[in-house]
């Protein structure tokens, strides 16, 4: 194994794993390798960087992606790996590090019948729910996106009716009592709040992951041209949970941060209602896109009456002039906002999920 933390490759030494200098010494003992990173940038680099996998990984050998990364993606590197004589088996994995040391986690497989067959005794010991979605390469990446988004909205709606069940004056206990026995109960909200009221600090689920999760899934949404409406509000929410400064630098604020325990009661961090508090649910990268984006379309009909001449505008009616003014100043903000980089940017992190817990060299833990 391989791990560029090395505390965990002690502890992995510790329990009598091998543990190798670089993913191409991992590829020189073994004929499957599992991959198990944070997004697409990071598996590339395993596999094709410096030292990557297919600097030793023969013919015939098997890569098993276990990361949850958008399916495009899943297909491409089957596509590679495929041209190398190498086998992909798309295989994202859901269930923490509990489930992971216990071997219980479910996984969603899709990859060539052989591929499976041969990898079998590795998913027997990784796995005790495992589910074959297809034998097509990318399929066990949408499964797991779509998994993903449900387990997001679960999770914000139990932290919304949490926090408005304690601001109406009800024990956080006897509403997580009521929840797990009722029709509102599922197993993100029973976990996570079941955290929240015992004031559990330990992050079994990083925020930026789920949040990057819930972005690759609103990206299929877009590709599909479906309305993810749901899905856009706990993406948003999230966010929020990590910009909200519980996450600072070096530290990983799990997902359960949705609300913070404060002795016995809890503190909603946002408002998560589509109706009220939408200062608190929008992230300020998202607030500055918007205001970014309606000043550049203001900008296309400001250009138009900028080229107007003098006698063109008087025979526009008085209350034009005004008009004129204004659109000029919105063409000027536009120019500007454009200009300094805001909108690619904030237009990226907003698309995309970004956040600096992804990129700004914390360590994330699963």
């Amino acid at each position: 194994m391989r791990d560029v933390n090395p505390e965990r490759d002690a502890l992995a030494r510790a329990q009598g794993a091998v543990v190798c200098a670089s993913p191409a010494e991992v590829a020189r003992h073994a004929d499957i390798v599992i991959t198990v990173v944070v997004n697409r940038e990071q598996t590339d680099e395993v596999v094709f960087g410096a030292n990557g996998l297919m600097d030793s990984l023969e013919p015939g050998g098997i890569v098993m992606l276990c990361s949850t990364v958008g399916p495009a993606y899943a297909s491409e590197l089957a596509a590679q790996l495929s041209s190398r004589g190498v086998h992909l088996l798309d295989a994202p994995i859901s269930g923490g590090p509990a489930r992971a040391a216990s071997g219980t986690m479910s996984m969603m497989l899709a990859g060539n019948e052989s591929a499976l067959a041969r990898c079998e005794p590795v998913l027997q010991a990784m796995s005790d729910k495992r589910f074959i979605v297809s034998h097509v390469a990318g399929d066990g990446s949408r499964m797991k996106l779509v998994n993903n988004l449900m387990a997001a909205i679960n999770l914000v709606g139990a932290a919304e009716a949490f926090a408005l069940g304690i601001k109406a004056g009800l024990d956080p206990r006897k509403i997580y009592e009521v929840m797990v026995a009722s029709s509102g109960q599922s197993f993100m909200g029973a976990d996570r709040m079941k955290r929240v009221i015992e004031s559990d600090p330990t992050v079994t689920a990083a925020s930026p992951i789920l949040t990057k999760d819930v972005g690759l899934a609103l990206d299929l949404s877009q590709e599909l041209h479906f309305p993810a409406t749901l899905g856009s509000v706990a993406h948003q929410a999230l966010l929020a949970t990590i910009g909200h400064g519980a996450a600072g630098p070096g530290r990983c604020v799990g997902d359960s941060g949705l609300c913070s325990p404060l002795g016995h009661r809890v503190r909603p961090l946002m408002r998560i209602s589509p109706l009220i508090g939408y200062r608190e649910l929008m992230s300020r990268q998202a607030l500055m896109t918007m205001f970014a984006a309606v000043m550049l379309a203001l900008a296309i009909p400001a250009s138009v009456l900028l080229l107007m001449d003098d006698r063109t505008w008087r025979d526009v009616a008085i209350w034009a002039k005004p008009l004129k003014f204004m659109l000029s100043t919105a063409a000027f903000s536009a120019t500007t906002a454009w200009f300094v980089g805001l909108l690619p940017k904030h237009v990226q992190h907003s698309l995309h999920g970004q956040s600096p817990g992804l990129d700004g060299g914390h360590h994330l833990e699963l």
